[in-house]
């Protein structure tokens, strides 16, 4: 049963959320009522008197500085702080007082904890709580729990920081947050795997991809072990293409498997002219390092979008007998078809 003292406190706040057995009001009611009034003598005086900091019962299986925190009663914060309550107790949903203040979008009392040295302790399927919140794109709070913290390429259990999540998401306000608060645009798993860049050119989001050429993402970086670039996953989006290319992404850069971002399926052939690429002829081999050669002349773009000079050869055919030689035509027609536009 809650306890709620009428006589002195009317409409007291919502930090009274403590259920009082009959042995505890004397003090505890008196200690809370107090707490919630900001009237700190009395505080002082109860607390000398044997108030607990922590009295058992709290919604949740929480304390009066998670209570103070959910209120965003940034005072009573700092007083229970300041007087020694443990700042990263958890919950029953594993939420330390900071977590609370954060979603509950109280800025004032996730401050106040914060100064007293507060942390973040919720963890859910190895995500922590600014990995949550970047997920979601919940901007308001992430920004609150980032504060001034340098703790924004903090990895998930899988390697992942909250910039890759924002950014695989496609949540571009917390992408934003993140990286003024110095996340690393170009982090990478320990052990393989893509950079925000290249989940953006993934998700082929121009905004995305402009938001992190603009803090510096590196255009040529390399994914681990397939070895593409951003380029090689984005090349059938004209936008995300010209992006890349004006921002120095080569043409001829081979991933791991030997293809060029010009070597990659139909639809390519369609963007990457947009850019400025210019029709040739050459002969190429299929891959770097093997002997296959194609016999007859393939179809070929020369590259030099805003004043990049950068050759690069597509092998667009194989053989010319049967099947080969059908595909052979069809990709030479089709290119032809759009060589006049170049």
């Amino acid at each position: 049963m809650h306890t709620h003292c009428t006589a002195c406190c009317g409409d007291a706040p919502a930090l009274l959320v403590f259920p009082i057995q009959d042995e505890q009001r004397s003090i505890a009611v008196n200690w809370q009522v107090a707490l919630s009034r900001h009237n700190w003598v009395i505080c002082d005086l109860l607390l000398d008197a044997g108030a607990s900091l922590q009295p058992p019962g709290g919604t949740m299986g929480g304390t009066l500085l998670h209570a103070a925190a959910s209120a965003g009663d940034a005072q009573a914060c700092s007083f229970l702080a300041q007087r020694g309550a443990a700042l990263n107790t958890k919950d029953e949903d594993g939420r330390s007082p900071l977590d609370c203040a954060v979603l509950g979008e109280h800025a004032g009392a996730a401050s106040a904890l914060k100064e007293r040295g507060a942390s973040s302790s919720f963890v859910q399927n190895g995500n922590t709580l600014m990995h949550q919140l970047a997920t979601e794109g919940s901007a308001v709070p992430l920004s609150i729990l980032l504060g001034n913290s340098d703790e924004a390429d903090l990895p998930n259990a899988h390697g992942y920081t909250a910039l890759h999540l924002a950014t695989l998401h496609g949540k571009l306000a917390a992408a934003e947050l993140l990286l003024l608060a110095h996340a690393d645009p170009n982090r990478m798993p320990a052990g393989g795997g893509p950079s925000p860049l290249h989940l953006a050119a993934k998700l082929l989001s121009p905004p995305l991809i402009g938001l992190l050429l603009k803090h510096s993402a590196h255009v040529q970086a390399k994914m681990a072990p397939t070895g593409e670039t951003p380029l090689h996953l984005c090349s059938t989006e004209r936008s995300c293409c010209s992006l890349l290319i004006g921002e120095g992404a080569l043409l001829e850069e081979r991933d791991a498997s030997g293809f060029t971002p010009l070597q990659a399926p139909a639809p390519l052939t369609a963007q990457l002219p947009h850019t400025g690429a210019r029709r040739n002829v050459c002969c190429v081999s299929a891959r770097p390092g093997r002997e296959q050669t194609f016999a007859h002349p393939v179809l070929a773009w020369r590259v030099a979008a805003r004043g990049l000079r950068c050759g690069a050869v597509a092998a667009v055919s194989g053989s010319v007998a049967g099947r080969g030689a059908c595909q052979h035509r069809r990709l030479r027609s089709e290119a032809d078809a759009i060589a006049p536009a170049l």
